[in-house]
């Protein structure tokens, strides 16, 4: 591993498994300049539509699980509390929305990580996420998981050298 190491932490997730988290202080690897911008649009019937025309298609990880999720939501709502079978059923739920979350994960990366090789300059809308989680739209506003893609595409921008800036949504 390169770089200097910073912390190492153990957690155990409520799936299961056992994780070790290990930071190391890494420098940064700029990528070399293209020349390009783009601006990305968020929203629910495709994920994201670039300023250059392509859109990016939502794969609604939580939409195409409901069937497996309810089942095991009623799985463990059968179980009587405080009981073994209950908290088998409780760690099945615990597995199921953890291979939504992992699959939500790995597409903001990958979707991430193709800008990020792509543009130079990328402007990303302000939404107040917040606010569009608490109306009719709420499941779909999570399913997309708009903030932790503009979080990992800061990051990923910044690891390559590149800009991310915030717009005003007005607009766009």
């Amino acid at each position: 591993m390169e770089g200097a190491l910073k912390t190492i932490g153990v957690t155990l997730d409520g799936d299961g498994p056992w994780y070790a988290l290990i930071s190391r202080e890494v420098p940064a690897k700029p990528l070399p300049a293209t020349g390009r911008s783009v601006g990305i649009d968020v929203g629910l019937t495709t994920f994201a539509a670039l300023s250059n025309g392509e859109l990016v298609a939502n794969p609604r990880p939580l939409k195409t699980a409901r069937i497996a999720v309810e089942r095991a939501l009623r799985k463990v709502s059968r179980r009587k509390r405080g009981s073994r079978r209950r908290g088998k059923a409780r760690r099945l739920l615990a597995k199921t929305h953890a291979h939504v979350r992992n699959i939500r994960k790995d597409f903001h990366h990958k979707t991430a990580r193709a800008i990020v090789q792509t543009y130079d300059r990328v402007a990303v809308e302000d939404l107040n996420v917040k606010g569009l989680a608490r109306g009719m739209l709420a499941r779909s506003v999570h399913d997309a998981g708009w903030s932790r893609f503009v979080v990992i595409l800061t990051n990923k921008a910044e690891e390559a050298g590149r800009e991310v800036k915030r717009v005003d949504p007005n607009g766009t």
